[in-house]
């Protein structure tokens, strides 16, 4: 059972950003093998300890946007395992891109 979330027609815009210059063309890159990913990014500081200056921490939530007879039904889908340090989300958009080529690859060689 996935995680669902029900997101409104700005979600659809707004979620399909990033600030980061390396991860939003590598998610770009994504988004033309997989129409249906989402990406949405949160920042809080962190204190690593009691007389530690506070650190930026970033991470990042991976969705995929649900289809019914090709109308969204604005609702997204969580991908968990995908989600949470720029490393983790740069190694599954790589996965989307690679599998993607992997099978055009695949059906042109027949």
């Amino acid at each position: 059972m996935g995680l669902y979330a029900y997101i409104s027609d700005q979600d659809r815009i707004n979620w399909r950003k990033v600030e980061d210059v390396e991860l939003k063309e590598l998610f770009d890159e994504a988004s033309q093998h997989d129409e249906t990913l989402m990406i949405t990014e949160n920042s809080f500081l962190e204190r690593d300890g009691f007389f530690k200056k506070l650190k930026k921490v970033t991470t990042y939530t991976i969705y995929h946007e649900c289809f019914m007879n090709a109308k969204p039904t604005f609702q997204a889908r969580q991908q968990i395992s995908a989600s949470g340090t720029k490393q983790t989300v740069s190694a599954y958009l790589y996965g989307i891109i690679n599998g993607s080529l992997s099978k055009a690859r695949s059906l042109n060689a027949r």
